[in-house]
């Protein structure tokens, strides 16, 4: 641009203008294949990364026993599945179309305006200094209200899946305003969230924007009395107005990159986290090489056998339940909601290991009866009382 103008405008020079002119159309032109491929690229590495996360992630979710899925939320683990896989797939698109490409644009402009003529380093630094300063604080402040943000949608998520489990009843007992009350405080609730979380964003950007168009008036206000004096020229001011925009959409796409890195590495803690989950008696119990031989029969004994929930307040669902059936016996249990049938039958399933007591299987305390494994690794019920063949 600075030789069009110098050597080619102000000189009268047609020819040098076309040649120039084609030259820059060429280049632009070999770029724009560049980033046809480059676009393509991207979209298949980031759909494949994001195929294979889903499908390792609800592997791990299918190995998880009852205990470590009562740690998160049943909506929680859909977000995670969802909109935390699509955060990573997302950002890994972006880093192979605009991350590598916004540094080398950047140092690139940095450096031609720089060589372009001394007198514009003292003003290209600070600018520099003070977008990246903007940069950091920005990744700083809306981390923390981004994790509020998919906790939000993890609360919207479990609040949707219980009404859609619950809606004969609330339909029976005729619930709606009630149902329509939670809805509306989880979705204010993520609503407010991302408003937070994006206004810092809203806030910073267009600080850059200013700081680069400070960056090319000042370079318009000492530039006619460089040229006045000699010692820039017209074409040099152009070009580095062209470099300082250059470099302005370079900042802002990697702005826009971190700002979402604050977000994904977000959604990247919640998925380690469900991949790390992991108690130590799965690991024994797939240790397993032998299945136990087949029991004589199905005598079942609950010996003072109490048990809390991880997340209970501190009464037991079950306090020192005995008794005992023999087989050929048939043992029918009545009571209210929450009166702990559900985790008497989970205990003998063994979902859950007793707080207190023991239970056995024909003389057999149930803890001693290693799972069966099965598919990709998920754990029966014990066999015995179990009707699933084992694979």
């Amino acid at each position: 641009m600075s030789r069009l103008i110098d050597n080619g405008a102000v000189t009268g020079d047609l020819g040098y203008v076309l040649r120039t002119g084609l030259l820059m159309l060429s280049i632009t032109g070999v770029g724009a294949l560049c980033a046809f491929t480059r676009n393509i690229s991207a979209s298949r590495a980031s759909q494949g990364f994001g195929m294979d996360l889903r499908h390792d992630l609800f592997a791990k979710i299918q190995s998880l026993s009852v205990e470590d899925m009562d740690k998160f939320e049943g909506g929680s683990l859909v977000t995670r599945m969802t909109n935390d896989v699509t955060q990573l797939q997302n950002f890994i698109n972006g880093i192979m179309r605009i991350f590598f490409k916004a540094p080398l644009m950047c140092i690139g402009g940095i450096i031609m305006a720089a060589t372009l003529n001394f007198h514009t380093i003292p003003i290209i630094l600070p600018i520099v200094a003070l977008a990246f300063f903007v940069i950091v604080i920005s990744m700083r402040m809306s981390y923390s209200r981004f994790a509020q943000v998919q906790k939000a949608i993890d609360k919207l998520n479990t609040m949707m899946r219980e009404y859609l489990s619950g809606i004969r009843l609330v339909k029976a007992f005729r619930r709606f305003e009630a149902e329509e009350k939670r809805f509306s405080e989880a979705n204010d609730r993520l609503t407010d969230n991302t408003v937070r979380a994006n206004r810092i964003i809203a806030v910073f950007s267009p600080c850059m924007s200013l700081f680069v168009n400070l960056g090319i008036a000042a370079i318009l206000f000492f530039g006619a009395r460089w040229v006045d004096m000699g010692t820039m020229r017209v074409g040099q001011i152009m070009a580095f107005i062209t470099y300082m925009t250059q470099i302005m959409n370079s900042l802002t796409m990697i702005s826009n990159i971190l700002n979402m890195f604050v977000r994904v590495k977000t959604s990247n803690d919640r998925i380690c986290e469900v991949m790390a989950s992991e108690t130590q008696e799965i690991m024994q119990v797939l240790q397993h090489d032998q299945l136990p031989s087949e029991f004589t029969g199905a005598h079942i004994v609950f010996e003072g056998v109490g048990f809390e929930y991880q997340s209970s307040t501190g009464q037991a669902a079950l306090s020192d339940l005995n008794f005992h059936v023999d087989r050929g016996e048939t043992l029918g249990v009545i009571g209210p909601t929450g009166s702990g049938k559900s985790t008497m039958a989970a205990l003998l399933m063994r979902f859950y290991n007793t707080s207190h007591g023991e239970i056995r299987v024909d003389g057999q305390a149930i803890n001693e009866i290693p799972r069966t494994p099965f598919g990709n690794g998920s754990l029966s019920c014990p066999r015995p009382l179990c009707s699933l063949p084992a694979r």
